[in-house]
């Protein structure tokens, strides 16, 4: 059984006899997946070791926003996947890539393995054509951190649900620090109200909270605790609303019955703008993250989430429309800004966009 993520490579199919890979994103189908291993073992003992194999990647990079399988394209792609898995097709499989891995063979591909070689590649062929049919359905806008914040803030004017938006660069759960403030910064620049952000990692500023008490005004500079480019401490002015110990079980169905441990943590408010403050790193995947602490998500107008989809399988069924920003973060969406050596040449760095060309030559060798 694979993550949905998986860079297949062609030694994955031929080493393997049978693969499960998650059919979403967010993941809320782990044990699903391990029973369809299991039942692949199972067919194997009873019907033999699988005589065929493929193996194709689709010729793009997909950023990891996009690959949310709730909406089209992906989720059309892993339920052509899923029907696929008849007859002489043991399992049909795809994994949607991992961009900010540098290996020659990352991004979007297909595994098959079966008892008919031309049932295999007639299954593995046909949902390759599907993804390449698909490519400009992956091209989606990503809106900077103020063109994020004013659109939400005019369609939460006349909304009953949030606007969700998500600070997708900085998402610990892809490398992120937790800790930046470019949405911080746009939120209260355009005066944004009944907005709430989490989860902001800052050791020493929830410390101070919890050191000056509920109710209380403490000036600080909050995040920016980590050194990155164009990412600065936001100094400013603000109430203490909220205290806890950062303790909570997450009762959302991504993370369904995960033991949280955020270290102290306090809800900082300045104008009307809340922000949840940890010491410890946490991708904004669950609902509890705020409720723990005293916020209703649902009463909010503006939510901003640092997480980059897995967000979506408890946040999207509360929001009224959810936005993609692009704030200074250590998770790059946009695949150009990366320094590959090993990719292999000729693959388009975004749907639709450039195709990658190495330094050299030999640093593609590596990894094939």
């Amino acid at each position: 059984s694979l993550d949905y993520h998986a860079n297949l490579t062609p030694a994955m199919a031929q080493l393997t006899d049978g693969m499960a890979i998650y059919y979403t994103y967010p993941h809320v189908d782990r044990p699903q997946a391990g029973s369809r291993a299991a039942k692949i073992l199972s067919t194997i003992l009873k019907r033999g070791m699988p005589t065929a194999r493929a193996f194709h990647k689709a010729g793009f990079l997909n950023p990891l926003n996009f690959q949310c399988t709730l909406v089209e394209p992906s989720k059309g792609i892993v339920e052509r996947s899923a029907q696929g898995e008849t007859g002489d097709v043991l399992d049909l499989c795809y994994g949607a890539g991992f961009p900010p891995a540098d290996l020659y063979w990352c991004g979007p591909g297909v595994v098959a393995h079966g008892y008919s070689q031309s049932a295999v590649d007639a299954a593995a062929q046909g949902l390759l054509k599907h993804i390449a049919d698909m490519e400009k359905e992956f091209a989606q806008p990503l809106l900077d951190p103020d063109t994020a914040v004013r659109e939400a803030m005019a369609i939460a004017a006349h909304a009953s649900r949030p606007v969700v938006i998500a600070d997708t660069q900085d998402n610990p759960g892809c490398g992120g620090n937790g800790d930046t403030t470019g949405m911080l910064e746009a939120l209260v620049r355009n005066g944004a109200q009944k907005a709430a952000l989490c989860v902001l990692t800052d050791a020493k500023a929830a410390q101070k909270a919890h050191a000056a008490g509920v109710g209380a005004e403490i000036t600080i500079d909050l995040g920016g605790c980590m050194p990155y480019p164009g990412v600065q401490p936001f100094h400013g002015t603000f109430q203490v609303s909220k205290l806890s110990n950062g303790r909570f079980v997450c009762t959302g169905t991504c993370v369904n019955g995960r033991e949280a441990n955020l270290g102290p943590t306090a809800l900082l408010t300045i104008g009307g703008v809340s922000v949840v403050v940890a010491s410890k790193r946490m991708q904004a995947y669950d609902p509890d993250i705020f409720r723990h602490i005293g916020v209703e998500p649902t009463e909010q107008k503006i939510l901003v989430l640092k997480s980059t989809c897995h967000f979506r399988a408890d946040f999207e069924p509360l929001a009224e429309k959810v936005l993609v920003a692009v704030a200074p973060g250590a998770h790059l969406v946009d695949a150009r800004q990366y320094p590959y050596k090993h990719l292999r040449a000729g693959v388009r760095l975004e749907p639709l966009g450039p195709a990658f060309q190495p330094r050299t030559e030999a640093a593609t060798s590596v990894q094939r």
